[in-house]
């Protein structure tokens, strides 16, 4: 009994300073959102695989790692999307449809992504956030995986939103 008592405490006390550390976050940055995820492609800055902070602030994408912030201005985010491990799955059944369909997705490291769905672990999910900004004239991806489907979801259909309003006149964007 006392067993449970203890852990549910320290669940509870975990949860806790999860939410102060994110409120802090944000009011520092001046966010309206924070999630915590991996960085799986695109920021030569942060190694792949490691953990960040992405934070929604009101001009610009912010990513922390281990005290570095880095910041893509809102105006250069061209596109921002939800997809799971399974959208990349269902691409095709051959790697080499995987890699043609994940590099039209995603661009040149959609290919990548799009090759590797076929190949490890098919029961681990992947919910991942993709983003295309343009830097020099040229598209350029990002991609961060976050270990609830919500989190990239949300972040997704925020910037999509940001991106729409910014890029079209009276409700209707130009293609």
């Amino acid at each position: 009994m006392w067993f449970f008592i203890i852990l549910f405490l320290a669940i509870l006390t975990f949860g806790i300073s999860r939410m102060v550390i994110s409120s802090k976050k944000k009011r520092r940055f001046d966010a309206r959102m924070h999630e915590v995820g991996f960085h799986r492609a695109g920021l030569p800055q942060v190694p792949e695989n490691a953990m960040v902070d992405v934070l929604l602030g009101r001009d610009a994408l912010l990513i922390q790692h281990k005290g570095q912030t880095l910041a893509l201005n809102a105006s250069r985010i061209r596109a921002a999307t939800f997809m799971t491990k399974t959208d990349l799955q269902r691409a095709g059944k051959s790697v080499i449809g995987r890699g043609v369909v994940g590099g039209v997705l995603l661009g040149p490291l959609g290919a990548i992504v799009g090759a590797a769905s076929g190949v490890g672990d098919k029961k681990k999910a992947g919910n991942y956030l993709v983003v295309n900004y343009e830097m020099n004239g040229e598209i350029q991806v990002i991609i961060f995986d976050f270990p609830r489907p919500g989190q990239a979801k949300t972040l997704a259909r925020e910037l999509g939103g940001e991106v729409f309003a910014r890029n079209s006149r009276g409700g209707v964007m130009e293609i």
